[in-house]
């Protein structure tokens, strides 16, 4: 019996913190409180699930944003409703409950919504296709020729 209760406490606390093989941008990276956080804490939050900002806007609701949930170098899977003030680069603390006490992540998080005012900056995408496309377009410079380039190798061109 007292073999059973040990086998089952240290399965427990094993449960808390990232599968083996799990990717930093879904929380591999990230402490214990971080990752229960990202997985348990967030998705239980409350918060209405949402791909674009009409999706939060649905009448009578106005001023209210998707946005994807950034913590550390790890990104929530899904886009959630909040207010439009709300969107940035604030750093919060991200707290899990252990069922004993609260824990707080060494990272914190933070709210990014889709501040594009154009196709090309891409205004049209849902929040995960623009939080790719930010971070993948975000290093370019703009260019109307080669010559523009600074960098060896590069050459001007169209990023769609």
């Amino acid at each position: 019996m007292k073999s059973t209760v040990i086998a089952l406490l240290a399965t427990t606390s094993q449960a808390a913190v990232a599968p083996a093989g799990t990717s930093a941008l879904a929380g591999g990276n990230l402490d214990e409180a971080g990752y229960m956080w990202l997985t348990d804490v967030l998705p239980d939050a409350g918060y209405t699930e949402c791909d674009v900002d009409a999706d939060c806007n649905v009448s009578p609701a106005t001023g209210n944003s998707c946005a994807a949930f950034m913590i550390g170098d790890a990104q929530a899977d899904q886009g959630y409703c909040i207010g439009t003030p709300d969107c940035g680069d604030d750093k919060l603390a991200a707290i899990w409950n252990d069922g004993t006490a609260d824990e707080t992540s060494a990272e914190t998080y933070s709210m990014e919504c889709n501040d594009a005012t154009t196709d090309a900056t891409g205004e049209a995408m849902d929040i995960m296709d623009f939080m790719y496309w930010d971070a993948w377009t975000s290093g370019l410079s703009a260019c109307t020729a080669d010559a523009d380039c600074t960098v060896t190798g590069t050459t001007c061109g169209d990023a769609t």
